[in-house]
């Protein structure tokens, strides 16, 4: 998360860390905007840059949710997931 918080203000993108949900094969990072100037639209522009600031093998999925923008960053390694502990 603090990589991430790091790079979005390199790329001067003010935003807050809200947590972050983890499943097997991505790490969905929530943060909202943190100053009047950036707006959601910058920050949804970014995800390419993102990726070469971030050095993930594809670029960052970045959307819209209730109250917050996901950004859903990719695990270096996949782990499992069983219906039993998600239900």
């Amino acid at each position: 998360m603090a990589r991430l918080l790091k790079a979005m203000d390199d790329l001067g993108r003010v935003v807050e860390g809200q947590g972050r949900v983890c499943d097997p094969s991505f790490i969905h990072l929530k943060v909202v905007p943190n100053e009047k100037k950036t707006i959601v639209r910058k920050i949804k522009n970014i995800g390419e840059d993102l990726q070469v600031a971030l050095s993930l093998p594809v670029r960052s999925l970045i959307k819209t949710q209730g109250g917050y923008v996901s950004v859903d960053v990719p695990r270096k390694r996949r782990g499992k997931s069983y219906f039993w502990k998600t239900c």
